[in-house]
């Protein structure tokens, strides 16, 4: 890590701790230094006016002036990398004020996985044997188009995705709802083929609050959500009506309500259904609504 760049993880795990200064203004602080041409190490010592001057209300400016003139560094393991905004691997370009990713991102394993393409699988962990197949399937299918497959770390459908795109040789990337120290006791380095993300401190503990969080998390990191089976409360649930808040591309396999009682709701709200004999229409149906713009490339 450079310098500056461990200037800019000091100044940005100052602003991620100052009070009121959550993670949508953070993203909006993001993109205006980004517009700017400005690390965030750049921010500390400054008058709370100049902090004004980029968009903090009176009253955050002079919190974050408070925090900036004492940051407190985080014990960061050597098995663990941070990655903030000034740093070339943090995926800056999926930055946005509707899905914000955290400012500072804690990571093993396969790096360079954070900026690829990507479809997140989302799920129940509840879901019957038949339908964590269709995830294991559906995720085999994305692998094999050389897309990374992005989900949660929980049971069911999260770890039916990850084992199908492993399966066939493909990428995939856990992102978890608690810090990694939390999540990978035993320090197990993730091989070629994974990434392991979490937006929280190394030794945060797992929280409800923190799980829906994460939920921003997998869909700021993906280029599309498709939601394999939801009920009608819960995180899958949460991040369908997430992404259809956020724009985000929404797939939904289109099953009965009695399997999956959140799915008819939430494409009847507008997201794409896909029929569960037809997972490769997530690719098609995707590839046709990609712009010059937009970062995923599909293969072919």
């Amino acid at each position: 890590m450079t310098r500056l760049d461990a200037d800019d993880l000091l100044a940005w795990n100052a602003l991620r701790s100052t009070p009121g200064l959550g993670p949508k203004r953070l993203a909006r602080l993001t993109l205006v230094l980004a517009e700017r041409g400005r690390p965030a190490a750049s921010l500390v010592g400054a008058p709370p006016a100049e902090l004004v001057a980029l968009g903090l209300s009176p009253q955050l400016a002079e919190a974050a002036f408070g925090a900036l003139s004492s940051p407190v560094e985080v014990d960061v393991p050597d098995w663990i990398h941070a990655f903030c905004p000034s740093d070339q691997q943090y995926p800056s370009e999926r930055m946005s004020e509707a899905l914000p990713l955290p400012v500072v991102l804690w990571v093993v394993g396969q790096v360079s996985l954070l900026r690829s393409p990507g479809i997140a699988i989302a799920g129940a962990r509840s879901a019957p044997v038949d339908v964590l197949d269709l995830a294991g399937e559906l995720a085999a299918v994305v692998a094999k188009a050389g897309v990374n497959v992005v989900s949660g770390n929980a049971a069911g459908v999260d770890s039916a995705a990850h084992a199908g795109a492993l399966r066939v040789g493909g990428t995939t990337t856990a992102v978890l709802a608690e810090g990694l120290e939390q999540g990978l006791r035993d320090r197990t380095q993730p091989n070629d083929s994974v990434l392991i993300v979490s937006g929280f401190e190394p030794r945060a503990s797992w929280t409800a609050s923190r799980a829906m969080e994460r939920n921003t998390h997998i869909a700021a990191l993906s280029d599309a959500v498709v939601i394999v089976a939801a009920g009608l409360r819960g995180g899958s649930w949460a991040q369908g009506q997430l992404c259809l808040r956020a724009g985000k591309r929404l797939f939904v396999l289109d099953l009965p309500a009695e399997v999956a009682p959140g799915n008819p709701v939430l494409i009847r709200k507008g997201a794409l259904a896909v029929l569960p004999d037809r997972l490769d229409h997530v690719l098609d149906r995707l590839g046709d609504q990609v712009t010059e713009s937009e970062q995923l490339r599909l293969p072919g």
